[in-house]
């Protein structure tokens, strides 16, 4: 992963979780980037962001944030092969999706607040 600035990578992070956690967000980007499938998107996203190796991570990132971000990532790496082929209905219809929604919105809050 090429350097990227902290506050850059901490606004693609965030960016990627909003997507994640709220079904309405999901269905708003279905309707405005109809060629998408958002199910994909969402994972693919944060696999193209989401690198704790790189050096601008521990930068980025208190070590509450980073623990936060591994937890949400182990989550969403769990469920992502019951995914494959699931419509967004059929995603937003599944138990996974609220499961994925939830740990989203703990890494968002863990974000907000300072530690």
């Amino acid at each position: 992963m090429a350097m990227i600035e902290p506050e850059t990578y901490r606004s693609r992070i965030v960016e990627a979780l909003e997507l994640a956690a709220p079904t309405a967000g999901q269905s708003d980007y279905a309707r405005d980037v109809p060629i998408v499938d958002v199910v994909a998107e969402v994972f693919e996203i944060w696999h193209d962001i989401y690198h704790p190796s790189a050096l601008t991570f521990p930068v980025a990132f208190n070590r509450a944030e980073r623990e936060a971000l591994a937890e949400y990532g182990a989550i969403l790496d769990s469920i992502s092969a019951s995914l494959t082929g699931m419509t967004l209905s059929e995603f937003h219809a599944s138990p996974l999706s609220g499961r994925l929604a939830q740990a989203a919105e703990r890494a968002l809050t863990a974000l907000v607040v300072k530690s």
